[in-house]
């Protein structure tokens, strides 16, 4: 593995990044399922296709996509389950964890590449992760650039990809309130049905927090309410 960025017109400084560890610039697929191998995140098998599992995540998660709500760009979103908004202020906690912990990344992989195959339309785009095998993905889905695309290429989106960042145990006070909601409206689901002896609240993680009643420890990241209650039937 190897990389340089002396080449190309958009460095990782104008993402805010200064990374501390080896970044590997726009590698063909053979050498990203190389080090995806080489690194524990995936495996080749004996026909040499590249094997990874994701766990339990199988599939994408609608309900954890967020859009910063302000002006120019409140009114052309269709707000609901899958557009949920959040404040500029939890965008640029977020962005500080995610270039904090990519700069301390042992390995990034950059994939530069355009989303759309007309030239007078297209998009170029720009992945930052610290998976290898996120790149080779990343290669297959989107138009590749040819070299001398690559040398001028000035992304107009980038991804800054950081799946081993886990959710720190902070409370975020936009958050916690969305939270505290969601825990009232299924309180009050329960009593139509039931009712309720006792109700213990689990916020579960990937870092794994725990809530009790009253208290609301909020962190960004994926995340499940889990309702536990005694009833008794009506």
């Amino acid at each position: 593995m190897s990389g340089d960025s002396r080449n190309f017109a958009t460095p990782l400084a104008s993402h805010g990044l200064d990374p501390k560890g080896a970044v590997h610039w726009n590698l063909g697929w053979e050498s990203l399922h190389e080090a995806a191998a080489e690194l524990g995140e995936a495996k080749l098998t004996a026909h040499g296709v590249l094997l990874a599992t994701t766990g339990d995540r199988t599939g994408r998660s609608p309900n954890d996509r967020f859009i910063i709500d302000e002006p120019g760009l409140s009114d052309d979103v269709w707000w609901g389950d899958h557009n949920r908004p959040t404040s500029p202020e939890v965008f640029e906690g977020l962005l500080e964890r995610t270039v904090t912990h990519l700069n301390d990344s042992d390995n990034l992989f950059v994939k530069d590449a355009f989303c759309g195959a007309d030239p007078d339309y297209r998009m170029p785009v720009r992945l930052v992760t610290e998976k290898a095998w996120h790149a080779a993905f990343m290669h297959n889905m989107f138009v590749r650039a040819a070299k001398e695309e690559i040398l001028s290429h000035v992304p107009q989106y980038t991804i800054l990809h950081a799946p081993d960042l886990h959710p720190l145990q902070t409370q975020q006070k936009t958050e916690a309130t969305k939270l505290l909601q969601s825990l009232e409206d299924a309180r009050q689901r329960l009593e139509q049905h039931a009712v309720v002896h006792r109700l213990v609240v689990a916020l579960v993680l990937d870092g794994g927090v725990r809530v009790d009643e009253g208290e609301a420890r909020v962190a960004c990241g994926r995340r499940q309410v889990v309702l536990r209650a005694n009833v008794g039937r009506l």
